[in-house]
């Protein structure tokens, strides 16, 4: 195998050992003897006329029988077999490499760089899919809100209710129960939102150590929706990023792509969160130098 960079290699290598069986290659066709009788037999099988048993058309079966090609054939699976094995050597060096890094760096280069990057839950359309089920959230909190609201305000609204039938409706409400579904929608809520943020069980680390950062990073000021779209806007550059690596072209997402997916306002935009398109394109140069360093020692080696 050939590396051309820390990147291709950290790809290469994840590509040969997810598609990897292991080493059971049948090499006893080496050994097997050319069958000149079974092969006039199937030949004859299909001719049963009387020119398919004349001198002449033997003579044709056995010049278009030729036993060398089936040795080539059985050499061809031998040199395969050594190239499995020298490319799985190198393979190993390099994930051994990647498995020695820390984890948010570990999960990084799995889902910056390997092919389980590319998994439904951490492709560029998940990212897509974030929006909306970030809709499914935002309606989750604000029913959430609203029957909590009036579950402490339900005593004070049957005392001042004046319509009769919306009176009923009133009384027919229970405050324990409106509680307990309102504690019910937020931990639905909570749920969706934490593994939207975490994505899949590769990628975990990676986003866990970078909402740390993030919530280190912003002023503790910031209003808690403000606090969230910014998050929004680190992890689309995040997807940005990688779209580069893969491609030249522009990216996945551009500034009003992402206000109109995550509802950001896109007045605020050049105030409150393009600086954080920067900060993410600078952690994600951090994070491709701390980690690729180590892979590239071994690609210059094997070079």
């Amino acid at each position: 195998m050939r590396f051309y960079s820390a990147r291709q290699a950290i790809h290469e290598a994840y590509s040969i050992h997810l598609r990897s069986k292991g080493f059971e290659v049948k090499l006893t066709d080496a050994l097997r003897e050319p069958d000149f009788s079974g092969y006039l037999r199937k030949a004859h099988r299909k001719h049963h006329d009387d020119e398919a048993r004349d001198e002449q058309k033997r003579a044709e079966l056995l010049s278009s029988f030729h036993p060398v090609g089936h040795y080539q054939e059985d050499r061809s699976v031998k040199l395969d077999a050594n190239r499995l094995i020298s490319d799985s050597a190198e393979a190993g060096k390099i994930i051994a490499a990647v498995e020695r890094l820390p984890d948010h760096l570990k999960s990084w280069c799995y889902w910056c760089y390997s092919p389980l990057g590319q998994l439904d839950s951490s492709s560029n359309q998940s990212l897509l899919n974030l929006a909306e089920n970030r809709q499914k959230v935002v309606a989750l909190r604000n029913e959430q809100e609203r029957l909590a609201d009036l579950a402490d305000t339900l005593e004070a609204r049957i005392k001042r209710c004046k319509n009769t039938k919306r009176l009923n409706e009133l009384l027919e409400l229970d405050e324990d129960k409106l509680l307990v579904d309102a504690a019910r929608l937020e931990q639905q809520a909570g749920r969706i939102e934490n593994a939207l943020r975490l994505g899949d069980r590769f990628s975990v680390e990676l986003w866990r150590w970078l909402d740390l950062l993030v919530e280190e990073a912003v002023n503790d000021k910031v209003r808690l929706k403000t606090r969230r779209h910014i998050k929004d806007v680190v992890i689309a550059s995040f997807y940005n990023y990688r779209h580069k690596v893969y491609s030249v072209r522009k990216d996945f997402l551009g500034p009003k792509a992402i206000c109109e997916r995550f509802e950001i306002p896109y007045s605020h935009f050049e105030r409150d969160y393009r600086r954080w398109i920067f900060w993410s394109t600078e952690i994600c140069d951090y994070l491709e130098r701390i980690s690729l360093r180590p892979v590239s020692r071994l690609v210059d080696k094997v070079e």
